[in-house]
């Protein structure tokens, strides 16, 4: 190997700035995963302005455990907006998704497996984000 023939790998192997490396080994430290709490939810058009509302005081509260997505979704004939609700426990504190479930959606959130949790949410609703 040389400059002429792999001049790339040469350059990264000389020293390549800061930004060059070769990983040849890596550990992991696995931490058990408990079942989780969430589910999706499903709004109508009508049920937009309260949804928003309680878009904006999820938005302030700071357990890190509780996450949700929000997707706008253009159904044929009608535009319905798609929440993913997810805590990181067995069960949610009360209070953490009850202003969404107070608009009465379709869906709803129950304890489960993380793995049954991914799998019920369409694969655009989390495209690149697993």
């Amino acid at each position: 190997m040389n400059n002429n023939s792999y001049p790339d790998l040469f350059f990264g192997l000389k020293g390549g700035l800061n930004n060059f490396g070769i990983v040849t080994n890596f550990n992991m430290r696995s931490i058990p995963q408990t079942q989780v709490y969430g589910g999706m939810l499903v709004y109508t058009s009508t049920q937009f302005p309260a949804l928003v509302l309680a878009l904006v005081k999820f938005a302030a509260q700071t357990d890190p455990k509780a996450q949700i997505t929000a997707s706008l979704v253009i159904a044929p004939g009608q535009f319905l907006f798609v929440i993913v609700a997810f805590y990181d426990a067995p069960r949610a504190p009360k209070g953490t998704f009850d202003d969404f479930l107070a608009i009465s959606p379709l869906g709803t959130l129950r304890r489960q497996s993380y793995l049954s949790i991914v799998k019920s949410v369409p694969a655009d609703q989390v495209a690149n984000l697993r």
